[in-house]
């Protein structure tokens, strides 16, 4: 293929030396010759010579429309086709050949192919282009637009009595139409709608003859005198959050309501062109769509009342997210540990609380992560002003106890049900905490936690109001048996 296009990058250059005088060495197909007739389904032999001594170091030809080339490597040479049986009418046979100077002569000839000797056309195949369909307004006018067209043209198969089908030459053919005010053909068969009402193209070739149906259809009912278009209204339930999301199923209504003077809607079109292509028409006044998809889709719609009146393309953005945030939450060990007085926490564990969140429709919106705190509605509830900072929950006697510089703030962080931290903060926990009881202390850049079974929580929430969670259990190791000092409030 590449010495294919390089061929034929060539042939311009060679024309130009022909037309200056100078003869060159080249090739010519010697058989058949310039109008030969030959027929659909024959073997063929082509001939190729060299002229003025033109030395061939490879070759190609074409014949037709075929999208294959026959290589060849030296000159003279015959080469043998057979003739595909659907062809017929005049095509071109090309030979073109290089030489090792990089000179590539061409040679063309036209032939006309005919069908197979003995065989006689015995009725024609419009197949799907059996009728034409063209529409006009309440004026006789042909619409056009992207869906209507006022032109097209006949295509026409011959059925023949060795039982192919052909694909007829316009030459061949004669057209006429029943009538051409309404609907014109030319010698090629190109046909124009010219008004409203219906004809009939007969299509002739000798004595074989087949009719082709041309409706150019204009509105039905009384022509009114208002072109005042319609109007349609979108409902879509629930309503989206503040942020333009939904994130569970929506219904769609479409009513469209036409104008006074009108005899009505005719029908109402809507399309979703990033799901599904196709645009119905509902006959109908009002339209309820039930729709689920996730993303961010387009919503085409309109209405046309019956004298052709249109409200034009409309469109709304339907941003649907039903998926809960992504929410990744990891506790790794941490060296070299944390600085810290041994006596504080006897038995200790450092680790790496890091939490990740993605949303791939909404985005994300927020993201929380920490220890999740049990219910203290039901707690007895301390707060001590104190500067250091420090958080008693004590599980069995139902009491909480906080002291802090402010320990409002802590207690309404408490009441939130998780105590917060920020994304890979270094967590010192206790692996042998004394039994139900929870203490969260700050310890310069890392948080120390002491208690019963711990679960480290993080929640995201996305822009559509998705809400996404992730439970990470820090179980007891060995928990120390309950001791009478162990049930008061201070450690």
């Amino acid at each position: 293929m590449k010495n294919i296009c390089h061929s034929i990058s060539l042939i311009l250059f060679s024309s130009i030396f022909c037309m200056n005088g100078f003869a060159a060495p080249g090739i010519k197909i010697t058989y058949p010759q310039e109008g030969a007739t030959i027929h659909s389904g024959q073997d063929l032999t082509i001939n190729i010579e060299p002229i003025d001594g033109f030395v061939a170091v490879d070759g190609y030809l074409t014949v037709g429309d075929t999208k294959t080339a026959v290589q060849f490597t030296n000159l003279p040479t015959s080469i043998s086709v057979k003739m595909p049986q659907n062809i017929l009418g005049e095509i071109n046979i090309v030979a073109f050949a290089n030489d090792a100077a990089g000179n590539s002569p061409l040679n063309t000839i036209k032939v006309v192919v005919a069908p197979p000797v003995g065989s006689n056309l015995v009725s024609f195949d419009f197949d799907m282009y059996k009728s034409f369909h063209f529409e006009a307004d309440w004026n006789g006018n042909i619409l056009t637009g992207p869906y209507a067209h006022v032109k097209d043209y006949l295509r026409v198969w011959g059925v023949y009595s060795d039982g192919n089908t052909r694909r007829m030459p316009k030459s061949d053919l004669s057209y006429i139409s029943s009538d051409s005010s309404v609907v014109s053909v030319d010698n090629q068969g190109n046909i124009a709608a010219h008004k409203g009402g219906n004809a009939i193209i007969t299509v002739s070739s000798g004595n074989v003859t087949g009719n082709v149906q041309v409706f150019v259809e204009s509105p039905s009912g009384i022509k009114p005198s208002q072109t005042t278009p319609p109007t349609i209204n979108i409902d879509i339930e629930p309503k989206p959050n503040a942020a333009g999301w939904w994130n569970s199923n929506i219904t769609i209504s479409l009513t469209a309501q036409a104008a006074a003077q009108s005899a009505g809607i005719r029908d109402i079109f809507y399309e979703f062109p990033y799901i599904n292509a196709d645009s119905p028409d509902i006959a109908n006044t009002q339209v309820v769509i039930p729709f689920s998809t996730e993303g961010v889709n387009l919503l085409r719609y309109g209405a046309t009342d019956k004298e052709g009146n249109d409200t034009g393309q409309q469109s709304t953005t339907i941003n649907l997210d039903k998926t809960p945030p992504d929410i990744t939450l990891t506790l790794l060990p941490v060296n070299p540990k944390p600085k810290c007085k041994e006596d504080d926490f006897p038995a200790k564990y450092f680790g790496q609380l890091s939490y990740s969140t993605t949303d791939k429709l909404s985005g994300l919106k927020g993201s929380n992560a920490g220890l999740a705190i049990p219910d203290i509605s039901a707690f007895k509830i301390k707060l001590k002003n104190d500067n250091q900072t420090s958080v008693i929950i004590n599980l069995k006697r139902k009491v909480v106890t906080i002291h802090a510089p402010n320990p409002q703030d802590i207690l309404n962080q408490l009441k939130t049900g998780i105590f917060s931290i920020a994304n890979n903060q270094t967590l010192h926990l206790n692996v042998n905490p004394k039994r139900n009881k929870i203490r969260i202390l700050p310890q310069g850049n890392f948080l120390a936690l002491k208690g019963p079974t711990l679960t480290l929580k993080a929640i995201a929430t996305d822009n559509a109001d998705n809400i996404g969670t992730k439970d990470l259990a820090y179980p007891n190791v060995n928990p120390a048996p309950v001791t009478d000092d162990e049930n008061g409030e201070d450690e």
